[in-house]
């Protein structure tokens, strides 16, 4: 088995959010992991900001493309069975790169 490189980047949300921008988070996993173990990481540490109000999102890309989205609060995505897969099908070179984009509440 081999280990997974995993950089993962969020957007900042408001002033005060950017004094710790760019919110950056490295780990490795073992290959046999899948994108589910990742997210749950990511929970237990508490790695997405808290926002006050409804009908905001997160979404979660790696290469570019949505791999998840995050309703509200919730620190688990929205169920996708790709999910379940090892993430050795998203990592190029050992590596992983995900980036958090904010998606706001309309008003």
């Amino acid at each position: 088995m081999r280990k997974i490189s995993i950089n993962v980047q969020r957007d900042s949300v408001c002033m005060g959010d950017d004094y710790n921008a760019p919110h950056t988070v490295n780990f490795s996993v073992f290959d046999d992991k899948s994108l589910k173990d990742v997210f749950n990481y990511l929970a237990k540490h508490g790695y997405l900001a808290k926002i006050a109000g409804k009908h905001h999102s997160w979404s979660c890309l790696v290469n570019g493309k949505v791999i998840a989205t995050f309703k509200g609060n919730n620190n688990i995505p929205e169920y996708d069975s790709s999910h379940n897969n090892p993430i050795l099908e998203l990592a190029t070179n050992g590596r992983i790169n995900a980036k958090f984009v904010y998606n706001s509440a309309a008003t």
